[in-house]
């Protein structure tokens, strides 16, 4: 990842931290040193870093191919370290 769009997710995430009850939700899918701001991805930065649709993750997630957190009604994040498993 370049340093310009570490930058943007990282500063992202601090603009918009994660809730107490989100922040339990992702360390139950993803373990408990899950929730390090800047080792999340939105699922669009997540798709364009793998050459995918948003929907394409969206539905892996759905299928339990990839984990990922809903943290509102139509936002996942989805582990930095979970992206590169997949591939990229």
């Amino acid at each position: 990842m370049d340093s310009a769009t570490f930058a943007f997710i990282r500063d992202r995430l601090r603009a918009d931290p994660l809730t107490e009850d989100q922040q339990v939700k992702l360390k139950t899918v993803m373990g408990n040193n899950a929730y390090e701001p800047t080792q999340l991805m939105t699922l669009r930065a997540a798709a364009r870093r793998l050459s995918l649709h948003p929907g394409t993750l969206r539905r892996w997630i759905k299928e339990g191919k990839i984990a990922g957190v809903k943290i509102s009604p139509k936002d996942w994040r989805v582990s930095i370290t979970e992206i590169q498993r997949i591939g990229a």
